[in-house]
């Protein structure tokens, strides 16, 4: 007769971020960008090399899971969650995003201000993520993805402590159906989400971010 039985244990693990740029007397705003699903930060951070990096510091966190796209070997992507084992892979990175800002943020002084990005994926993760969460951020921006589903049925919109807060999204975005953002707008707007589109796919828009 057998006796399964799932366990869980907490180990210490390595994870990887990238910047661009240097956080120094001279910044002016400091960017954390978070990838969406399949992508690596390394390759991410490239999209936005528009910025100027005297006046702007970048940090691109990877998503502590990887896998490779096709199969074995080739090229490798990676994922901040799968719905197999949710709640400790969510616990796990917000974890390492509190870690991450805390270690390289934890002195910026005042004037210089934070803005989040979550594109894709990253969007659910930083949503998780900042819910409830106190550290200081300026500028929230949801981009071409889903908040949190348990954080929109509770009605928790409320608890992002950023003091400007958007949602990106192209209006020919194959992969988030307008007809989502529109209901997802409605609940949004009411807990002052302001809402912006381009003309554009699943993709970073260079104008919108230098608009923001």
């Amino acid at each position: 007769m057998q006796n399964i039985t799932e366990h869980h244990i907490s180990i210490t693990k390595t994870a990887r971020y990238y910047t661009n740029g240097e956080l120094n007397a001279d910044t002016k705003t400091v960017w954390i960008i978070v990838h969406g699903f399949a992508q690596r930060a390394e390759e991410f951070i490239q999209e936005f090399s528009f910025l100027d990096t005297k006046e702007n510091f970048v940090l691109a966190p990877e998503a502590l899971n990887r896998f490779y796209k096709k199969g074995p070997g080739g090229d490798t992507a990676a994922t901040w969650m799968t719905k197999d084992d949710r709640e400790n892979e969510i616990r796990d990175y917000v974890n390492y995003l509190n870690a991450l800002y805390d270690s390289c943020l934890g002195n910026i002084t005042e004037n210089i201000q934070v803005n989040v990005i979550g594109f894709s994926q990253g969007t659910s993760t930083v949503s998780r993520w900042l819910v409830g969460n106190k550290r200081n951020v300026n500028k929230l921006i949801f981009y071409a993805g889903e908040i949190g589903k348990e954080i929109v049925e509770a009605r928790r919109l409320s608890g992002f402590n950023a003091q400007q807060k958007y949602y990106v999204y192209g209006t020919k975005d194959t992969i988030i159906p307008l007809e989502l953002v529109k209901q997802f707008e409605q609940i949004a707007t009411q807990f002052g989400i302001e809402f912006i589109a381009f003309d554009g796919g699943h993709e970073i828009n260079k104008e919108v971010i230098l608009g923001l």
